[in-house]
Order: structure tokens, then sequence, then C-alpha cells
């Protein structure tokens, strides 16, 4: 068997797994909101980002560990190396087995990483192309009302406020030097205190490091 069918099918049954490996997760992350409720919303932000994460390493270790299975590094516990290939030439030629639509899931799996991958190529050109746009020409209230937010909060004085006629509401893009954009029609359009509070918001974005993770 090729090595490229063996990727195929440490693949194929790694998202079959992920099926009930994500729902069990899933089950126990709403388990424990419910159980502690009173949780603050920066804390459930934290533990939903940990069960992701588990979601991606449980699917990986199944990806690596059913792969060597296939090629023989390793073998199911109590199982004889000829009694575990006897089984699995059994399953690959039977009339009917999961592994025959294998090919055809990996395919529609690549696809769709495909697809992504250009629609954020796409979104980060898009951004780019915002950011080069973008204005310093900003009302001093709104300066001064985010330095004092980022002292309070402790937040990196390389954060910056730019406006932009590209969009139609606030974003917050960049890691290592975060900048929030406001749309150019909220000069005239918002009064002070609601632009503290949309840079609260995008200040909360910041810390969360959203832009990293999402």
């Amino acid at each position: 068997e090729n090595i490229f069918q063996l990727l195929i099918n440490a693949m194929g049954w790694s998202m079959v797994h992920s099926l009930w490996q994500g729902a069990s997760l899933y089950i126990i992350l709403y388990g424990l909101f419910l159980i502690f409720y009173n949780w603050s919303p920066d804390t459930k932000y934290k533990v939903a980002y940990f069960f992701q994460s588990l979601i991606f390493i449980s699917f990986i270790t199944t990806f690596v560990k059913t792969f060597n299975i296939s090629t023989g590094v390793i073998l199911p516990n109590s199982t004889s190396q000829e009694v575990f290939y006897s089984y699995i030439d059994k399953l690959q030629n039977s009339n009917w087995s999961i592994t025959k639509l294998f090919p055809y899931m990996v395919i529609i799996y690549t696809i769709g990483i495909i697809v992504q991958t250009f629609l954020c190529i796409k979104s980060f050109d898009w951004l780019k192309k915002i950011k080069q746009t973008s204005s310093q020409i900003i009302p001093t209230e709104w300066l001064n009302i985010l330095e004092e937010i980022k002292n309070k909060h402790n937040v990196s004085p390389k954060v910056c406020l730019l406006i932009s006629p590209r969009i139609e509401s606030p974003i917050t893009i960049g890691f290592i030097k975060p900048l929030i954009i406001f749309p150019t029609a909220y000069i005239n359009n918002i009064s002070t205190d609601e632009a503290e509070a949309i840079l609260l918001h995008e200040i909360a974005h910041i810390r969360r490091h959203d832009y990293f993770f999402n």
C-alpha cells in the first residue's frame, strides 16, 4: 500500500473520529458553562478557546496514531500484527466500507482548505488596502480617550486609532502593532461617549488577542 493511500486512510479516520471528539468536547464545555454560570465573559472565552485547541490536538493525534498503525510503526494493544493486518485487509475489501469514501471525503476537505486559504489571503489583501488608505486625522477627544483607556488597562502604547472611508463599522487589525479603525462617517455621527464605548470594545479584542487567534 503506497504512502498516498495511507495518508488518505489516516485523514479519513481522523475526520470520522473528529465528529464524536468534537461533540464530546462541546458537551463537556456546555456542561462547564452550566455549572460555572458565574464565570466572567473573559474566563468563558479562554476556556472555549482551550476546548477549540483540544479539538485540533485530537484531530492531529488521531491522524498520527492512525498513520503509524497503518505503516506498522505501532500496533494496537493486545493485537498481533497478523490479526491486525488481516482485519484491515478484510475491512478495505468488503462490499461496503466507510474507507471507500475516504478519497472523496479527503478531496472535499482539501477543496475546503483551499477555498478558506484563498478567502483568508483575499481578506488580508483587503485589510492591507484599508490600512494604506486610512487617515490619522482623528478628533482630539477620541485620541485622549484612547490614551486614557490604554493607560488604565495596561494596553500596549503601540495601539493606534485611524479612520477609513472603506469600512462601515469599526475593526481592529494587527497583532504586533494593533490598529483600531473607525469609519470616516463616524466623525460627525457619534458622540464622545459612543466613541469611548466602541474603543473599550475594540481594546477588549486586542487584550484577548482575537486577531491572532481568529
